[in-house]
C-alpha cells in the first residue's frame, strides 16, 4: 500500500512486527457533548472579541478637533504668487484672528487685492484685477482701501470682497496712510485727500500721518544700520558693505546708546540695497536675512532681546531677490519673499502655512 512503512517495526507493547491499526476507543455520547458545548462556547467568545476589536471608535475617520490657534491643518489649491510689499489685517471670517491681505500677482502688470485665512493660509477671496501698482491699507479690521489702477479709490468689505464706496481723485493714487477709521491718500500730482474708511466719504483725516512717497515701511527695511526699541534695549541690525560678496547681518543690543552685547548672525542681506528685516516678540526679536553663499533661500534667527543669545536658526523658503514685508501679527511672523506669503512661529522659528491662491475670485 503506496505510503505504508518498508521495514519492520516492533509494537512496544505487543511485541508484534508490524500491528494492524486498531481503531480509536468510542467516544462516549456524554463526552461528545460536552466537547460540542466548549467548542461553541470558545467560539462565541472568539466572536464577541472578534466585534469589540472590529467595532470603530466613535470618531473613526473624522478629523480630530482643532483644539489650539496652531493646530495646523492643509490649504488646499495653488500657491499664492504675491511680489509686491503691500501688507495689512482684516477680520474676514469673524474668528477673531486677523487675515493677511495682499496683492495676488496675476500676470505681468495685473492684481488682485486677495485675503488669507491667519489660521492656515487658506485663501479666502479675490477681487477684481486691476493695472498697475495701485497701493493698499486697511482700515480697522473690517474695511480694505485700495487703488483701482485710475484716479479713483475704492472700499471692500472684508468678509465677502464686495466692493462697497468708490471716490474719485484728482489723480491715481500713490501712497495711502491709515488714521483712526480714516486714511489720508497722496494722488500724483501731489493732491491728499482724506476719505473716511466706513464710508468713502471725502472728509479730511487728522489722525494719518501725512503721505510721503519717500517713507514708511518700505524705506525703512533699507535703513543700515536699523534701530528698533525693544524695552529697555535698543536693537541695532546692520549690514556689512554691499559691495562686499556677502553682507553679513549683525546684531547689537545697546542700552544707554553704548552696545551691551553684539552678535555676527549667520545669514546675509537680501536685496540688491541691503533689507534689513526683524520684528520683536517679546523678549525675542526675529531677524530674516538670506543663506550665505547665494542659495536663495531664507533663514529665519531667533534672538534673545536681553542677552542676545541665539534661541533658533531656521532655513525657510526661497527668498529670491529680497524680502519685501514682514510683519509680526498673533504670534506669528507674516513674510512675502520669493514670490509667496508665509507664516512662522515667531517663537520656534518652525512654518505654520505657506499660502495658497483663493478660489473665489470676485
Amino acid at each position: 500500500m503506496e505510503g505504508s512503512p518498508t521495514t519492520n517495526v516492533l509494537c512496544p507493547r505487543c511485541g508484534a512486527d508490524n500491528p494492524a491499526i486498531q481503531p480509536a476507543p468510542a467516544v462516549s455520547p456524554t463526552v461528545r457533548l460536552l466537547a460540542m458545548g466548549g467548542m461553541a462556547i470558545v467560539g462565541l467568545g472568539f466572536g464577541v472579541l472578534f466585534f469589540v476589536q472590529a467595532e470603530p471608535p466613535p470618531d473613526a475617520g473624522q478629523p480630530p478637533p482643532r483644539t489650539s490657534r496652531s493646530a495646523r491643518a492643509t490649504p488646499k489649491g495653488p500657491w499664492l504668487e504675491v511680489y509686491r510689499d503691500d501688507l495689512c489685517f482684516v477680520d474676514a471670517n469673524g474668528d477673531d484672528v486677523r487675515d493677511p491681505v495682499v496683492w495676488m500677482s496675476e500676470g505681468k502688470d495685473r492684481s488682485r487685492v486677495a485675503v488669507i485665512d491667519g489660521r492656515t493660509g487658506q485663501g479666502l477671496w479675490a477681487a477684481t484685477a486691476v493695472k498697475g501698482r495701485p497701493p493698499l491699507s486697511c482700515v480697522g479690521k473690517d474695511v480694505i482701501v485700495a487703488g483701482t489702477g485710475e484716479a479713483a479709490l475704492r472700499g471692500l468689505d472684508a468678509r465677502s470682497g464686495a466692493e462697497t464706496w468708490r471716490v474719485d481723485l484728482s489723480g491715481t493714487p500713490e501712497v495711502i496712510t491709515v488714521g483712526e477709521g480714516c486714511v489720508s491718500v497722496l494722488a500724483r500730482g501731489g493732491a491728499i485727500a482724506g476719505v473716511q474708511g466706513a464710508t468713502g466719504a471725502m472728509d479730511r483725516c487728522a489722525s494719518a500721518p501725512t503721505p510721503d512717497p519717500f517713507a514708511g515701511p518700505r524705506w525703512e527695511r533699507t535703513r543700515n544700520p536699523r534701530l528698533i526699541p525693544a524695552g529697555e534695549v535698543e536693537l541695532r541690525l546692520s549690514a556689512a558693505a554691499s559691495t562686499e560678496p556677502e553682507p553679513k547681518l549683525t546684531l547689537e543690543g545697546l542700552r544707554g546708546g553704548a552696545p551691551a552685547w553684539t552678535r555676527p548672525l549667520d545669514a546675509q542681506a537680501p536685496g540688491v540695497k541691503p533689507e534689513l528685516m526683524m520684528v520683536v516678540s517679546g523678549g525675542l526679536v526675529v531677524v530674516a536675512g538670506a543663506e550665505r553663499g547665494g542659495g536663495g533661500r531664507m533663514r529665519f534667527i531667533g534672538v534673545d532681546v536681553g542677552t542676545g543669545a541665539v534661541l533658533y536658526e531656521r532655513p525657510a523658503g526661497w527668498a529670491g531677490p529680497n524680502i519685501p514685508a514682514m510683519e509680526l501679527e498673533g504670534g506669528r511672523v507674516v513674510v512675502i519673499a520669493g514670490g509667496s506669503l508665509r507664516a512662522i512661529e515667531a517663537m520656534t522659528g518652525e512654518e505654520a502655512w505657506q499660502a495658497v491662491a483663493p478660489s473665489t475670485l470676485l
